[in-house]
């Protein structure tokens, strides 16, 4: 879980967390931008070196193609995950 875009701080049970064995790390990346560039690069290239290698796996919300960029907007805040534009190649 990441984020509050929606303006409310998510709540966690801190036991489950602990039932299932997970660690939960928080983290301010605009606090970065302001005050460390030079981590929040590194972070990102961390970040995206993991994406590459198949360790984490972001959740898609939806697809849509591009020429539906309207559509894609709509689902705004309700989005669970991320919501794509699909690019076709060539164009």
């Amino acid at each position: 879980m990441s984020g509050r875009a929606s303006g409310r701080i998510p709540c966690v049970p801190l036991n489950l967390a602990m039932l299932k064995g997970v660690t939960i790390h928080g983290f301010d990346l605009g606090g970065w931008a302001r005050h460390s560039r030079e981590r929040l690069d590194a972070a990102r290239i961390e970040l995206h070196a993991l994406f590459a290698e198949g360790k984490i796996h972001p959740h898609i919300h939806a697809v849509h193609p591009f020429d539906e960029v309207a559509a894609a907007l709509t689902v705004g805040r309700r989005a669970i995950g991320k919501v794509l534009l699909e690019v076709a190649h060539g164009v």
